[in-house]
């Protein structure tokens, strides 16, 4: 039976600030590198057949501090985080004054497409579309 893993990011600055970051090249923090090195102590017996990793800024530089910078690994677009459109980089409380009770809904329900991003589903259906390629692999490479 194959086993995946997920690991979500360290802290970023923009968990840090409060902020939306989406698919913005936001770094992790001190503590966010703390974190990363911290899952990879906690996994390094752990034997992993492949790694995959989203191609945004904040993971890639958790894997290289959990894992090692010249560890092999594949990226997948797949594989980010929920893109919140026009409120990328603005921090809650600025979008919370600029857009008023639609940015109550957009928090409440994950519909950042109402700011040009995208909802829930688009990104639960891109996490769907990641399985369904593991799924999809040959026998010998399965995890």
């Amino acid at each position: 039976m194959a086993r995946i893993y997920l690991i979500r990011h360290g802290e970023s600055t923009a968990n840090r600030d409060k902020a939306h970051a989406g698919w913005l090249p936001v770094p992790l923090t001190e503590e966010g590198v703390r974190q990363a090195k911290a899952v990879g102590e906690l996994l390094r017996d752990i034997p992993f057949d492949r790694f995959y990793c989203s191609d945004v800024y904040r993971t890639v530089q958790t894997f290289d501090y959990a894992f090692g910078a010249d560890h092999p690994r594949e990226y997948s677009t797949l594989l980010r985080e929920i893109n919140s459109g026009d409120l990328a980089g603005k921090l809650h409380v600025d979008c919370a004054a600029e857009y008023g009770e639609l940015y109550d809904r957009i928090r409440e329900t994950w519909a950042f497409d109402l700011a040009g991003g995208e909802n829930s589903e688009h990104a639960m259906d891109r996490g769907a579309a990641f399985l369904k390629q593991m799924e999809e692999l040959p026998e010998d490479v399965k995890c």
